[in-house]
């Protein structure tokens, strides 16, 4: 008598069962780890294009911020152009520049830009697949 060679049919459909929920498992850290990637970029894009207008502005100095401001120079071009940047690179970007000490928290936007205080440049975006508005801010140096 020959003993039986090969896998019955159950052996082999727990094997694909297994081959499965490993195969399924692997695709979802797949989709994760892009999604944080795509997070990531969002992230130093962010940080990039606020250093960018900060740098900016820092050239130009709090006196020339001011007549700027009051004449419209920079919000028709400099800023004009910097917002557009947001708007291509980060989805939902917005941002400007802002004096105002009435909300000093550098992940919020700020809750108005006519006080007194610091020069501050903003930005803001809506992070994909969408969450929590994200928002960053960097006070310029007096």
């Amino acid at each position: 008598m020959h003993p039986e060679r090969g896998f019955s049919l159950l052996e082999l459909l727990v094997a694909a069962a297994v081959l499965a929920i490993a195969l399924l498992s692997f695709g979802l850290l797949t989709v994760r780890a892009l999604e944080d990637a795509g997070s990531l970029r969002d992230d130093a894009l962010a940080e990039m294009l606020l250093d960018d207008m900060r740098a900016r502005a820092d050239l130009m100095g709090h006196a020339r911020l001011e007549s700027a401001f009051a004449g419209g120079g920079m919000e028709g071009t400099e800023l004009e152009g910097w917002r557009t940047q947001l708007a291509a690179l980060l989805p939902g970007g917005n941002g400007g520049l802002c004096r105002s000490d009435l909300h000093p928290s550098p992940t919020a936007p700020p809750a108005s830009c006519d006080g007194p205080g610091p020069w501050s440049v903003w930005l803001g975006w809506q992070r994909q697949p969408a969450t929590e508005p994200q928002f960053r801010r960097a006070f310029l140096v007096p």
